[in-house]
């Protein structure tokens, strides 16, 4: 357990913290957050007006944050080589990465290099910068992956991965994707057993955000936004997760942090359920192996 009143009252060695969707949200939240305990946040963006403005917020809360803001589209694996390269110029290391951007229940379509838009922006996006990114990151850096409890109803065909032969469905696809951020995770980790390096996935739980009133996102979530208000925890309580999973010094390789710790008012749980599809050796190994194929993207490992 973590307790929520210690992690906002921890202080925290410089660090330099890249944080993916970081303009709203979850992400924008943990960039407020990280930035007033003083880390080098790194914005990576979409829109670098929207993230202008979201800096400009930051700038009300907090003193003179050390926050930089550069454009990131995951849905093109050419503008993240850009914003990689881009990162290797500025800053000598990176401390952690939180892999945060993603999208909901949207109609089906194609990321900019011809990914089923969820698996592209939600995984393939994040495995291809990760991997990219991985030879600047510090020795004991590390990586957060912010999955979903829909990643519980998720499953794959690897046969028909990005529904080739049909049989998209919006949520089952946010499901599938989810489900590969926590499989993902599992996978790496396995491969970091060498290295100091750790990989920990996250959910917010039921928080407000944007996810729920995406124009291009179905029905029944556009009409289920406005409800939200009234019953779902606020961005800020959602990005604790992955805040602790960044920060707080008791978090290992492979815990899945959750907002609450049943039972336990006012902490975080470190252990929460997972899918056991995430940790089957094949199913991580073919998810990898199905990266890897599609997005030419390799680990220097």
């Amino acid at each position: 357990m973590i307790s929520i009143e210690a992690l906002r009252n921890m202080e925290i060695p410089a660090q330099t913290i890249v944080i993916t969707g970081a303009n709203s949200g979850i992400g924008f939240e943990a960039a407020k957050f990280l930035a007033a305990k003083g880390a080098h946040v790194i914005m990576g963006v979409r829109s670098l007006v929207r993230g202008d403005e979201a800096l400009a917020l930051i700038e009300e809360e907090v003193e003179k944050p050390h926050v930089s803001v550069l454009e990131l589209d995951l849905s093109s694996l050419k503008s993240i080589e850009a914003f990689v390269a881009t990162v290797k110029k500025t800053v000598d290391s990176v401390d952690v990465l939180i892999n945060n951007a993603g999208i909901m229940a949207v109609k089906e379509g194609k990321t900019q290099d011809g990914f089923e838009r969820q698996l592209g922006i939600n995984h393939l996006g994040h495995f291809a910068l990760t991997a990219q990114l991985f030879d600047h990151l510090s020795l004991k850096a590390r990586i957060v992956n912010v999955s979903s409890q829909a990643h519980l109803m998720g499953s794959f065909d690897f046969d028909n991965l990005q529904y080739e032969n049909g049989g998209y469905k919006p949520f089952k696809a946010y499901a599938q994707s989810k489900l590969a951020n926590i499989t993902f995770t599992h996978a790496l980790n396995d491969k970091l057993k060498d290295k100091s390096i750790q990989a920990i996935t996250v959910h917010p739980g039921v928080a407000k955000t944007g996810l729920f009133g995406r124009k291009d996102g179905v029905f029944a979530f556009r009409l289920f936004s406005p409800l939200m208000g009234l019953f779902a925890q606020p961005a800020s309580l959602g990005a604790l997760p992955t805040i602790a999973a960044a920060i707080h010094p008791s978090v290992t390789a492979n815990e899945f942090l959750g907002p609450k710790e049943k039972g336990h008012k006012g902490y975080l749980t470190q252990n929460d359920r997972i899918n056991p599809k995430a940790l089957d050796k094949k199913t991580q190994a073919a998810l990898w192996q199905a990266s890897e194929t599609l997005t030419g993207v390799t680990f220097p490992l």
